[in-house]
């Protein structure tokens, strides 16, 4: 069969040019996750969640699995992604980008090209630019801190994962950047809006309702109010 190609078609001035941001990250991390409690504890709750299964190496049928042995490369990267961190560390950074910008990249360290990966890290969003090319993502690039991004580190996008939340408005038509969930709140309202001073049980609703993480699991003032210890389980 003949291979498939994307029917994309994206005008020339973007191919090879490095795509601007859509949000300011630093700006969620420093007035959102850092001020906000209502954001933290939503987010700090997903990453506890996904921490909770151990995540383990299979080879085989999908159907019926065979666990592979704890020395097997493969098991050996699942436990211990990189040098400074364990899955559970790893994991639970990449879903905090995730949900405050609504993207997660990972480099993948090859010994050779194609090959199975030794070492996985995280990057953070906001220094991470993608190139388009005529039809498809031509790469990434790496931008330091304290550097440009005609001083920045290129990767070939199969070096790099990218997970993303959906973005109906995304011109690479959804293999650009993702949509962060702060995103729809930072529209209806402000920072100030958000402060834990401010903060009633519309507002609660609306920074709660993006993350899709009910009152109750945070236990905020709005799910105390709602909730009874007969259906807290």
């Amino acid at each position: 069969l003949p291979s498939k190609q994307a029917p994309f078609m994206w005008p020339a001035w973007r191919e090879g040019h490095a795509q601007w941001q859509i949000v300011d990250m630093q700006s969620y991390i420093d007035e959102g996750f850092n001020l906000n409690s209502l954001i933290y504890s939503a987010i700090m709750y997903k990453v506890r969640s996904i921490g909770i299964p151990k995540l383990r190496a299979y080879k085989g049928d999908p159907d019926e699995p065979e666990l592979l042995p704890p020395n097997h490369p493969l098991s050996k990267l699942v436990s211990r992604p990189n040098p400074s961190q364990s899955w559970r560390e790893f994991q639970g950074v990449q879903d905090v980008y995730l949900n405050l910008t609504g993207n997660a990249y990972t480099f993948l360290e090859r010994p050779k090209r194609g090959g199975l990966p030794t070492a996985i890290y995280p990057l953070r969003p906001d220094r991470v630019y993608i190139i388009p090319g005529n039809r498809a993502i031509k790469g990434f690039v790496y931008v330091p801190e304290g550097r440009n991004v005609s001083d920045s580190i290129p990767f070939l996008p199969e070096d790099i994962s990218h997970v993303k939340l959906p973005n109906p408005g995304d011109p690479l038509e959804g293999m650009g950047y993702g949509l962060s969930p702060v995103s729809p709140m930072a529209h209806s309202m402000n920072f100030d809006e958000m402060s834990f001073e401010t903060q009633d049980e519309r507002n609660e609703s609306r920074i709660l309702g993006p993350f899709g993480v009910p009152p109750q699991l945070i236990s905020s003032r709005l799910g105390l109010k709602h909730s009874t210890y007969a259906n807290w389980e």
